[in-house]
């Protein structure tokens, strides 16, 4: 429940109330996607320092659609590194979401694969 703050709203004038729900609710939805956001951040550049977990999450979040977009084409490509190095839970979704996948749509991951591959070892390289 929200407290009524006199700013707001009369206490027992509802009209008022609900206007203040609404404020409430908009501000805590803003903070939701914000976090969100911070999260996607974070995770984008924990799996682009190589971390095979972080590639794992981040393929599982493009493929199911939790906390970015859905696509296939990214899922594969991030689980497919991850799988590369031998991470057993991203070996099974990427065999499984190849199944899947259209020829045009496993050739576009296949290529993201590489170009994430080759941008992760120049960063390792220069770091």
């Amino acid at each position: 429940m929200i407290p009524n703050n006199k700013l707001f709203c009369k206490k027992g004038d509802r009209m008022d109330q609900s206007v203040q729900k609404m404020i409430f609710w908009g501000v805590a939805a803003g903070v939701i996607a914000a976090i969100y956001q911070l999260s996607s951040i974070f995770s984008h550049k924990s799996a682009k320092s190589g971390k095979a977990s972080s590639q794992y999450s981040l393929g599982l979040n493009y493929r199911d659609g939790k906390e970015e977009k859905k696509d296939v084409v990214k899922a594969y490509a991030w689980l497919d590194l991850a799988a590369t190095q031998g991470h057993k839970g991203a070996i099974k979704a990427r065999d499984k979401l190849l199944k899947k996948m259209k020829p045009e749509q496993v050739e576009a991951g296949i290529q993201l694969s590489t170009e994430l591959s080759e941008e992760i070892n120049s960063n390792t390289v220069a770091s």
